[in-house]
């Protein structure tokens, strides 16, 4: 239907043409479930990602929400009103991108011509993947893209390229990543098919800086992505109306937990929709269609730690909260208690902001372990963490600290034992002979037989279930949660992982301690003797040979 005269006149003025969220509720077309050709409206979920996109975005969600929907009007809405605008959708597969085009290709077909001749539009080049307007912008879906510079830049479906092509995922990330400019928009959505992997990584760490962010640290930056998350019942057609439908226990208790734990109230309809899908779904139902982000992630692989207790106890610390100040990247949970036997466990990074440094301050006693402080930066670099190591250990009585013997911590350890006088001493039986060696530092190894790992993290779990360990920062629990068990089996790093665990393994070494801590500094539990390679430290720190003994 035509524009009257008058309409054109408030378009040509700008009044409303300028306004893109107008734009893209009133000039675009679409197909609904019917076939029936109506007018493109922002659904409550789109609106609200709309609304609250950032340059770069994760958006983990349940299925059928018409993300990649929203995405492909609003691409072509800023190539139609923008000059020279490249706008990329990577789908998942061919069919996928296919059916993609055709919906941007209809919505162009059915814009207003009064529209296209006022704006002096038309479309210049047409394939099969890729659409070229006269304002020199065009848009392109396809499977993989390449290209110098993209304004725009959505993929579809990007837990299920992760899952099922890595070398595509790894191009996607090496090849179409870096050509967005830092204020250009990327948005990656997808349902969660694993609980590890690049997109895994990708979410949590969003999902952190998110964290970090509601706890007043610093705001993103232009290249940080921006975490989203749309839950099913989001969706106003979730719901099941005029069906009665009886109930079970099992679900009621689901439901319960959810509006306990997460605020989350259903509808009775919502609750019979729930039901009558799960029938359908079974033990996919909360990947499919989770009711927070959480589910995706417990729901995948075999949990080592206990995942109910988990959820209650991050729960109550959203309502007691336990941190009584916090220091720079220092939480600080108790302070220090003269006579009390403390310990510090630390997992270090390269700080070149991928994975974090994380120091954890334990407090031993009986009947109960406190976990006191922690510590967390994905920017500090080794030989700097050692001062602040040991400004945390200070803090707490001088106590006993455990830096993790990796490739980063030996730069730490090496500046570390020049002024720091309580280092943990690990002995290790030497390859071809019969000699114990003392080295600085805990080294966590996998491995089923002689890896420390296993024991480490077995311990920490059967000590936090049993109800002898109290964590007090959910960010540890919030790792917990992800940890799967075939997970202490591994190496610990891989460089191309940003999700390491970090405040877990720091906590699981603090935890290690408890064997090795004393409580002061009196002549009669003065701790034992540190030696590097059994040479004492003291003697190292008179050498000129110190660096014989380094890595």
């Amino acid at each position: 239907m035509n524009l009257s005269q008058k309409q054109l006149g408030d378009l040509s003025a700008f009044k409303k043409l300028e306004d893109r969220f107008w734009r893209i509720n009133n000039l675009y077309s679409i197909l609904n479930k019917d076939g029936v050709v109506i007018k493109f409206h922002l659904k409550p979920v789109q609106e609200k990602l709309f609304k609250a996109l950032w340059y770069r975005n994760i958006i983990p969600k349940a299925r059928q929400l018409g993300i990649t929907s929203v995405m492909t009007i609003i691409f072509l809405d800023a190539v139609l009103f923008k000059k020279n605008q490249k706008a990329a959708i990577i789908a998942n597969t061919e069919d996928k991108a296919t059916e993609i085009f055709d919906k941007i290709k209809f919505a162009w077909d059915h814009l207003d011509e009064d529209i296209k001749k006022l704006l002096k539009l038309s479309c210049t080049r047409q394939t099969a993947s890729v659409m070229e307007f006269s304002n020199g912008s065009k848009i392109e879906v396809a499977v993989s893209v390449r290209s110098k510079t993209i304004q725009y830049l959505h993929i579809s479906e990007y837990g299920s390229i992760v899952r099922d092509t890595p070398i595509k995922a790894k191009e996607i990330k090496t090849g179409s990543f870096p050509a967005v400019p830092a204020k250009g928009l990327i948005t990656i959505e997808s349902t969660v098919e694993e609980s590890v992997g690049e997109f895994a990584d990708m979410i949590n760490t969003a999902r952190e800086r998110q964290r970090e962010i509601e706890n007043g640290g610093l705001p993103l930056m232009d290249k940080e992505f921006k975490f989203h998350f749309f839950a099913w019942w989001e969706d106003a057609d979730y719901k099941t109306e005029n069906v009665a439908l009886e109930i079970s226990t099992e679900f009621e208790e689901y439901f319960k937990k959810l509006e306990d734990n997460y605020d989350i109230k259903l509808s009775y309809e919502q609750k019979v929709w729930y039901v009558q899908n799960q029938r359908e779904q079974k033990k996919d139902m909360k990947k499919q269609y989770p009711s927070h982000i959480d589910e995706v992630f417990e729901t995948s692989g075999k949990k080592m730690f206990d995942i109910e207790q988990i959820n209650q106890d991050i729960a109550l610390l959203k309502k007691n909260q336990q941190m009584i100040c916090k220091e720079g990247d220092l939480k600080i949970y108790e302070d220090f208690i003269d006579g009390e036997r403390y310990a510090i466990g630390s997992d270090i990074a390269q700080g070149i902001g991928k994975d974090s440094t994380t120091a954890v301050v334990m407090k031993f006693g009986i009947p109960k372990n406190k976990v006191v402080a922690t510590y967390r930066n994905n920017w500090i670099e080794p030989d700097k963490w050692a001062f602040e190591l040991a400004n945390i250990g200070n803090r707490y009585g001088e106590c006993l600290i455990a830096p993790e013997r990796n490739n980063h911590g030996w730069a730490t350890l090496s500046v570390m034992r020049n002024f720091y006088p309580n280092i943990f001493v690990q002995s290790k039986e030497a390859k071809f002979s019969n000699i114990t060696l003392d080295m600085l530092g805990w080294q966590t190894t996998g491995g089923k037989i002689s890896g420390t790992k296993p024991q480490m993290i077995y311990e920490l779990k059967s000590a936090y279930e049993n109800g002898s360990l109290d964590i007090t920062d959910p960010e540890i629990l919030y790792e917990m949660r992800l940890f799967d068990k075939e997970m202490v089996n591994e190496e610990i790093h891989t460089e191309e992982m940003t999700q390491h665990f970090d405040l877990l393994i720091a906590c699981a070494i603090a935890f290690q301690m408890r064997k090795y801590a004393t409580c002061n500094f009196t002549e009669s539990t003065k701790p034992q003797k540190k030696t590097w390679f059994g040479i004492p430290i003291e003697q190292l720190n008179q050498t000129n040979d110190n660096k014989i003994l380094m890595p």
